[in-house]
């Protein structure tokens, strides 16, 4: 047997793997969307790629069941930006988590 899309992974302890990412329902531990990451060149090619920065084109594809319909995503800061929080909003979709300072759009006023 062999994992479907084995990758190298420099930052995991162990670093040969397949590397998935995930969204879930919280109050119920319930997994909602899961996508396998293929590599640069296959990913560049999905939904919301051409308009959005990768990381804001991910949880888009991940919520896509779930936009427009006033739902909150929660996000960690590997997700959060305001370009993330704002693409939400276009989608009546609305984001809470912690954006670093170094992103592009932070209100540098508040720090």
């Amino acid at each position: 047997e062999s994992i479907p899309q084995l990758t190298k992974i420099a930052r995991k302890p162990v670093g040969v793997g397949t590397e998935y990412k995930n969204i879930a329902e919280c109050t119920f531990g319930i997994m909602l969307s899961l996508e396998v990451q293929e590599g640069k060149n296959l990913m560049q090619n999905l939904p919301f790629t051409e308009r959005y920065a990768k990381h804001t084109a991910l949880v888009l594809r991940l919520a896509q069941n779930y936009l427009n319909k006033g739902h909150i995503v929660y996000g960690d800061s590997a997700f959060s930006s305001v370009s993330t929080a704002t693409a939400l909003l276009e989608h009546n979709t609305f984001y809470t988590g912690l954006v670093k300072q170094c992103f592009k759009g932070f209100p540098k006023q508040y720090l």
